[in-house]
């Protein structure tokens, strides 16, 4: 996740994403995307597109006094629409406990140095084959029910043992590490796309850069059984959707310094815990002594929500 320091006016965006995806900016040259390599899957297989649309949008903006100049705002890179695969822009920090992932859905992890992680739930698809297989071996009740806690434990657990972390990303250090993330081309235009959301109001919908980005389904990490913080928050989202255990799916960051912080994914349970499949903890959040309004700490660190996070349904 990159990091931007502005200064503006905080704004909190809907909970879908309203209008039509933004264009480019005038001064910005939109072209063709740059070779993606070969991904390794038939599309048609997965029901999920190769490729779609790459966007940018400021997602969070707040204030941190310990720094000059003090207004922090957070843009990323998201999936958008494309004339090839028409699709909603949707607000994943807007669901709610009662509310799942569309059944098949494309999100990011906001660079550009990682695929869009593509998922494909529908009854009989690999993915739900192997949910299914996974949801198998969790322990159950004499009724054959699963018990919330056990299913959350197990997730607690399991997760990072079928998908471990690849060689870098327990450092966070963002750079590729798979074929199909190392084959990814982007030219210095969409930069300058980038740079030119740092200003617009959070929940603003994404602005197109004109380019397309590649889509891996979350089932092809769960063959190479590694991965990174996404995949494994979004693959006990699905293991406790299964379950039968409400929850939401929490796109946010870890505040690593004043000013500064790091991208991160987990999942807030019903009873105001937070599970965090990456770092194998359930914990109640603390907020007594926050450095920052919306700061809250888990498991020694502090870390915060990002107002909105844009992510595609697909249609």
């Amino acid at each position: 996740m990159t990091t931007t320091i502005v200064t503006g006016t905080p704004s909190i965006g809907p909970d879908t994403f309203a209008g039509t995806v933004s264009g480019p900016s005038p001064h910005v040259t939109a072209g063709g995307s740059g070779p993606l390599g070969t991904v390794g899957w038939t599309p048609t297989a997965y029901g999920l597109p190769a490729k779609v649309g790459l966007g940018v949008a400021t997602i969070h903006r707040y204030d941190d006094n310990r720094v000059l100049p003090s207004t922090i705002a957070i843009s990323v890179f998201t999936p958008v629409p494309s004339a090839a695969f028409p699709s909603v822009v949707l607000d994943l920090n807007a669901k709610t406990f009662d509310q799942i992932i569309p059944d098949q859905a494309i999100i990011g992890d906001a660079g550009l140095t990682r695929a869009f992680l593509g998922v494909d739930k529908r009854e009989g698809t690999p993915l739900d084959t192997k949910l299914d297989a996974i949801v198998a071996k969790i322990p159950k009740k004499a009724d054959g029910s699963i018990d919330a806690e056990t299913a959350i434990q197990y997730v607690r657990v399991q997760v990072g043992q079928l998908i471990a972390w690849t060689a870098g990303s327990s450092a966070n250090d963002g750079h590729a590490e798979f074929p199909w993330d190392k084959a990814i081309k982007i030219p210095q235009s969409v930069w300058e796309t980038f740079s030119s959301v740092a200003y617009a109001p959070v929940g603003n919908s994404p602005v197109q850069t004109g380019f397309e980005f590649p889509v891996v389904p979350l089932e092809k990490y769960l063959e190479a059984g590694e991965g990174y913080c996404i995949q494994k928050a979004l693959l006990a989202s699905l293991i406790l959707e299964k379950c039968g255990v409400k929850h939401r799916l929490v796109n946010g960051a870890v505040s690593q310094k004043p000013g500064k912080s790091v991208g991160h994914t987990w999942i807030e349970l019903a009873d105001g815990r937070v599970l965090d499949a990456a770092w194998k903890t359930v914990a109640m959040p603390e907020k007594n002594g926050a450095p920052v309004p919306g700061f809250f700490k888990v498991g020694g660190s502090w870390r915060f929500e990002n107002q909105t996070f844009p992510y595609l349904r697909c249609a």
